[in-house]
């Protein structure tokens, strides 16, 4: 029961959350993030166009399948392509983990910024 109930307050406060996590994100971090993305997207996509002379688009696909951990059904074909895959999970983790960390740093500012107000970070009108 008590799985149930906390699974329900959170998708209850789920928009609330993800706005106040939103609002605390650094827009110049949150640039660098997608940016290297979409570098290392391009780059994958150019890589294994030029070492499995693939098509463009299943260069882009066998590079996100990579980034994104999935495997499905890309085997390497070659020594090259194995290591544009290594670099790629490499990378891919790499920017995972800064996201994540951007996240959490938000979640963690806005958190402590709400302790340091008066009841909680509640409205302070309802104190009276």
């Amino acid at each position: 029961m008590d799985v149930e109930l906390t699974l329900l307050v959170v998708a209850f406060h789920a928009s609330t959350i993800l706005l106040a996590v939103i609002e605390s994100l650094s827009a110049r971090r949150l640039a660098y993030a997608v940016a290297a993305l979409l570098v290392v997207l391009a780059g994958g996509t150019v890589a294994f166009h030029q070492s499995l002379n693939e098509t463009w688009m299943q260069s882009a696909y066998r590079t996100v399948v990579t980034i994104s951990l999935a495997g499905l059904d890309t085997v390497p074909k070659n020594d090259s392509s194995r290591a544009v895959s290594i670099v790629l999970v490499l990378v891919g983790l790499t920017i995972f983990a800064y996201i994540a960390t951007v996240l959490v740093e938000g979640i963690a500012r806005r958190a402590s910024s709400r302790a340091r107000l008066p009841n909680g970070g509640g409205d302070a009108r309802s104190s009276t």
